[in-house]
């Protein structure tokens, strides 16, 4: 048999071509890439991350990441190492603080020193813990500007994460999740004992705090904005019951009047309970199968 090696060298190269944009095409799909906004931001983190390298395990490790400089300044992260990532015990703190609450304009006391002190002072009493600040850019703006937002704030971000390697395991993260919530929590009511809180500040509102995972905030973000709650909800267990009960256009008008504002929540929500009495039990059972 002869071989025609000018077909075969044909059939090869639009092979490895098309070998060559699968793998581009996962090479792209395994990683996240960000503008220049968010790059800065994942540096920060990032940045953070790297002083306590030597506490993660041995395979995961972000100091080469690629943050690509240039006119338009953008970067990426392997979804690989936030996945990783998304196991363990660690932690984005973001601590929001009304601005008035720290520089409170009458006294002209400085009290975000003593802030970032009573932060400090956590991981202190919890030496199983650590707290690494993490810098952005832009933070030293926060002193003077904010006077054209609705309600002049100054955001502090830390990461949370365990001091040694035994509490570093993939097992103990929902565990260590609700600890520092709560911890946190507790702690920062503390410092808001000691500020001047006025009902202007919506009292200890004027501090609010969030914990997630870290590998929530490496990767890209989205903001959706709804109307009100309710435009989120696809199914509501009231409609799914009258439904049941064969009233469910009735349940429908009343919670229709109430989305144009003609009757409040309250009365609304009233009026079309008061309509499922006598709804069987095992209603609420076939509608959880159903869900």
């Amino acid at each position: 048999m002869t071989k025609n090696t000018t077909t075969n060298y044909q059939n090869n190269a639009i092979l490895a071509s098309q070998d060559t944009s699968i793998s581009l095409s996962t090479a792209t799909a395994n990683f996240a890439s960000f503008g220049s906004g968010m790059t800065a931001h994942l540096k920060a983190w990032i940045s953070a991350l790297q002083k306590a390298n030597d506490l993660l395990p041995s395979h995961l490790r972000f100091d080469d990441i690629d943050f690509e400089a240039g006119a338009h300044e953008s970067g990426k992260i392997s979804l690989s190492l936030i996945e990783q990532l998304e196991a363990l015990p660690v932690f984005a703190l973001s601590v929001v603080v009304q601005k008035q609450a720290l520089l409170p304009v009458e006294s002209g006391e400085d009290k975000k020193a003593a802030f970032e002190a009573h932060i400090a002072e956590w991981a202190t009493q919890n030496p199983l813990w650590q707290i690494i600040k993490v810098v952005r850019s832009t933070d030293t703006l926060q002193d003077r500007t904010g006077s054209d937002r609705l309600t002049p704030v100054l955001t502090y971000r830390y990461i949370l994460m365990p001091t040694d390697t035994a509490t570093m395991q993939p097992g103990k993260k929902a565990a260590a999740a609700r600890l520092l919530d709560d911890g946190i929590t507790s702690h920062l009511r503390q410092f808001i004992e000691t500020l001047p809180i006025t009902d202007k500040l919506g009292g200890d509102a004027a501090i609010d705090c969030h914990i997630v995972s870290l590998a929530k905030m490496l990767r890209p973000h989205r903001v959706a904005v709804f109307d009100m709650d309710s435009t989120l909800i696809e199914q509501e267990v009231i409609v799914e019951l009258a439904k049941q009960a064969n009233i469910g256009d009735q349940v429908s008008e009343i919670t229709e009047a109430a989305m144009r504002g003609e009757i409040d929540f309250d009365t609304s929500f009233s009026e079309r309970v008061a309509l499922l009495e006598g709804v069987s039990k095992e209603a609420l059972d076939q509608i959880q199968q159903q869900l």
